[in-house]
């Protein structure tokens, strides 16, 4: 799966410059491909006895250097760092000075299929999300809405949650796109299109209906996107027009039924009236053709 600039994920988002003095890619230029066996071998077995130990001093540069890895080196290389990271993400995460690296790598392979396929990984992310939501460290806080939009633009399987589970999750991304934050509220967007539209009609109708917590979630899920969109950013009003089209697009007809009314459609039309950008009114124009599509799909 890709992850920069891409439907299933993007970089992450910091308000502070990176600590050039921390290690950059593990991928230096090799003459030949045993050299770059070698290479990665010699990382692997270190890697591994340093997860073991996560107390060590060494953890937040293992981190950062894992940060760089792609999909392909983690299949063909690193088996045992794989399986020792996922066993103790949880730990890791209860060292205040681990979770900025810690949530910056957990954004980029939660946009790897060979992560996101293992049936616990989604667990302890959503463990780890949770812990997260309510830090005072707003490059911690912007991390973590960052790591929750990649994982909703990639797991497949929220049925995999429970309904309790489910509904802190919609609640979490909310109060992202609620926030005064910029970033938060462009993370927020993002991931809240691809909650929907990755999620069951089943179990959406289900965590919106279900006690006064559905019902909670069901009006603010609708105020989210009653917002006077003319006075926000260029950056945050495409990411609300992409989450819109996200859930025209993968139209589920029992949540419409719920969530949708013609206000929420005219509200996103200032975006087209007052955002002078074109990448912005692109995207406001595909959210009315997804319901153009719909209207005729439904008059056929």
């Amino acid at each position: 799966m890709r992850y920069i600039s891409s439907d299933k994920g993007d970089f992450e988002e910091s308000e502070v410059e990176p600590n050039t003095n921390k290690p950059l890619s593990p991928q230096p230029k090799f003459k030949s491909n045993n050299h770059i066996k070698m290479y990665h071998n010699f990382l692997e077995t270190h890697f591994s006895h340093i997860l073991e130990n996560s107390s060590s001093d060494f953890m937040e540069y293992v981190l950062n250097i894992l940060y760089y890895l792609d999909e392909i080196d983690w299949v063909t290389y690193y088996p045992s760092t794989k399986a020792k990271l996922i066993e103790i993400i949880s730990k890791i995460n209860s060292s205040q000075n681990l979770k900025q690296a810690l949530l910056r790598m957990l954004g980029k392979i939660c946009t790897f299929s060979i992560f996101i396929k293992q049936p616990e990984f989604a667990g302890i992310v959503y463990q780890t999300l949770k812990s997260n939501a309510n830090e005072k460290n707003n490059n911690i806080l912007i991390k973590n809405s960052w790591v929750l939009a990649n994982l909703c633009a990639n797991f497949t399987h929220f049925e995999q949650f429970t309904l309790e589970e489910n509904q802190e999750i919609l609640s979490m991304i909310l109060s992202y796109c609620s926030s005064p934050k910029e970033k938060l509220v462009s993370n927020g967007y993002r991931g809240l299109g691809y909650f929907v539209s990755n999620n069951s009609d089943e179990t959406l109708v289900k965590l919106l209906t279900t006690g006064e917590k559905g019902k909670e979630l069901l009006t603010s899920l609708r105020e989210v996107y009653l917002k006077p969109f003319s006075s926000f950013s260029v950056k945050v009003c495409w990411n609300v027009c992409v989450s819109f089209s996200n859930i025209l697009k993968y139209f589920k007809p029992n949540f419409m039924k719920i969530f949708f009314s013609e206000d929420l459609l005219e509200n996103l039309k200032t975006i087209l009236t007052t955002k002078n950008n074109f990448k912005t009114q692109i995207h406001c124009v595909e959210v009315q053709n997804h319901w153009n599509k719909l209207i005729v799909r439904c008059l056929l």
